[in-house]
């Protein structure tokens, strides 16, 4: 469930107009690739928007250890500019050991 919310919040802070720190003038920021599925087995989506973000997830069920439940393990990344220029990577695993963030970005050019 943490991890629902945690990604849920991540989603909305990255893909919701206004709520980053970019200059903007207000236009609308268009989806150029979406592809999402479903299944019983689980789910996976892809999302490009016009201004280089970049997000995916898959998500499968797999037994709980005590063979009572199914525990729902997510796996994704998303990525984005900042507006100095530097880009950011966030990858994460969430599953029974909960919200596990891998976040990186590129390092500074070399002083020449």
């Amino acid at each position: 469930m943490n991890s629902v919310i945690v990604f849920a919040f991540l989603f909305l802070s990255v893909t919701t107009p206004g709520t980053c720190s970019r200059k903007s003038d207000s236009k609308h920021v268009p989806v150029l690739e979406r592809d999402e599925q479903r299944n019983e087995k689980g789910f996976s989506h892809r999302y490009v928007t016009g201004d280089g973000i970049k997000l995916s997830e898959t998500g499968k069920f797999k037994e709980a250890p005590d063979g009572t439940d199914s525990i729902l393990v997510k796996e994704g990344s998303y990525s984005y500019t900042s507006p100095e220029g530097k880009s950011f990577h966030l990858a994460y695993v969430a599953d029974e050991n909960g919200f596990r963030p891998i976040a990186g970005h590129e390092p500074p050019p070399e002083e020449q």
